[in-house]
């Protein structure tokens, strides 16, 4: 059980997380210039980290006190997970954008202002509050325990490692198939299949 409830947080986390973002931009564009690279990477699994175990904690202990609210929050996961697979379908046959990211330009850039960029990129942005508190926090608080609940958000968290880190150590590889569309619509398929998923496998744990 324990195991399951890891791997459902591991697939709503990695279908949040890789999708085109701010973080993942900043990511590769610090990677290409060689600036601060695994200060910035471990920037963003930390906000991650923080926001999806804030995320789960808080809104599962205030869902747990009304099965009106967990039924609500239940269905509303369902619905929302089979949106963004649809949207994730839908870039995966049609869309055209790719990643891009600015090629090196040589200047050293000082600690703190890396620090500042990464701070900016995650806590700045409002679809990070959206995916990791909201989203994740209420699809996590469906998990019957307290136990599960954290082995969700663990699940997610290292798929935000796991992006992060792959991000991080393979940009000089990465960078130049990630800013062609073709990538991102294999990526947004894969995402599309494990969002579908996730949302049966939460209409099954009725």
């Amino acid at each position: 059980m324990l195991w399951a409830s890891f791997a459902q947080g591991l697939g709503v986390g990695a279908g949040l997380i890789i999708a085109i973002g701010a973080q993942n931009a900043h990511v590769l564009r610090m990677a290409i210039k060689k600036q601060h690279v695994w200060l910035t990477v471990f920037g963003c699994i930390l906000c991650d980290a923080i926001a999806i175990m804030v995320g789960v904690a808080g809104l599962g202990q205030s869902l747990q006190q009304s099965s009106m609210l967990m039924l609500i929050a239940r269905w509303g996961g369902i619905i929302f997970l089979l949106w963004y697979a649809v949207q994730a379908l839908k870039r995966s046959l049609f869309s055209q954008h790719a990643l891009q990211v600015e090629q090196m330009n040589g200047q050293q850039m000082h600690l703190m202002v890396a620090v500042r960029l990464v701070l900016a990129v995650s806590l700045l942005n409002p679809h990070f509050y959206l995916d990791t508190i909201v989203l994740l926090g209420s699809i996590g608080s469906q998990q019957p325990t307290s136990m599960l609940q954290y082995a969700f958000a663990t699940g997610a968290i290292c798929a935000s490692m796991a992006w992060f880190i792959l991000l991080g150590g393979t940009a000089k590889w990465l960078a130049p198939w990630l800013n062609h569309a073709t990538a991102w619509r294999c990526i947004d398929a894969l995402i599309a299949v494990m969002m579908f998923t996730v949302a049966y496998l939460l209409f099954q744990s009725r």
